[in-house]
């Protein structure tokens, strides 16, 4: 009985230490950690979108020219809001503080590594990744106010709260009323393009990270920025 007693709990104990082995090596690595990372030869890497989007959007919140945009919007939005009291038009705030931060329109960031039929040579490179990013930097940074509320998103998050209008089950007053959306004043846009070289049996990939940013008010860039990443 002792001897399958002690049989047992070895059993026991080896199950322990094997368990701990396996939380270990499944431990979560830090995706910022450019040590705890692992970088793909021949395609990007996780690591890769963190260190584009960061780079990206610290470049934009301290660039001259887009800063000297916020000022003269700034400048423009206070006058317009002095205008608006004069008038008799209670404002919070709220209103008053977002009055004065333009209204940045995050666009798509087109995937163009295509074949010959137009089909994305890696569907694996999720572009969302970037533009989710840098929604996160530039919207903490609170120098502008952020919507994706246009194009297809507009569809996708939009239309269905507009059918809730013909639904008698929800309480018309709870639904927002047409003519309440907010137009952007900057919409920010990129593409991705992939291009290769081979010599001999050596093959070099290079990603170029393009992003642009459009005044939406006199079609003028007010802000541009390339990245290249290669791999191979």
């Amino acid at each position: 009985m002792k001897r399958i007693i002690s049989l047992l709990a070895a059993g026991l104990l080896v199950a322990v230490v094997a368990g701990c082995g396996s939380t270990k090596s499944s431990a979560y690595r830090d995706a910022n950690d450019e040590k705890q990372v692992v970088l793909n030869k021949n395609s990007i890497s996780s690591f890769d979108w963190v260190k584009i989007s960061e780079a990206a959007s610290n470049e934009m919140l301290t660039n001259p020219r887009f800063n000297e945009f916020l000022a003269d919007y700034k400048t423009y939005a206070e006058a317009k809001l002095m205008e608006r009291e004069a008038n008799g038009e209670k404002l919070s705030a709220s209103q008053k503080r977002n009055a004065l931060m333009p209204l940045l329109m995050l666009s798509e960031i087109q995937n163009k590594p295509t074949d010959k039929r137009g089909r994305p040579l890696e569907p694996d490179l999720d572009a969302n990744l970037l533009t989710s990013r840098l929604f996160e930097t530039l919207f903490n940074a609170e120098k502008v106010r952020i919507t994706i509320v246009a194009g297809e998103r507009m569809d996708r998050y939009i239309q269905d709260i507009r059918e809730l209008r013909k639904d008698k089950d929800f309480d018309q007053k709870t639904i927002a009323e047409r003519g309440t959306l907010n137009a952007p004043d900057l919409a920010l846009s990129g593409q991705i393009i992939r291009q290769s070289a081979k010599v001999g049996r050596k093959q070099e990939l290079s990603y170029f990270f393009e992003l642009t940013l459009t005044n939406l008010v006199t079609g003028e860039v007010a802000w541009t920025y390339t990245k290249e990443i290669k791999r191979g």
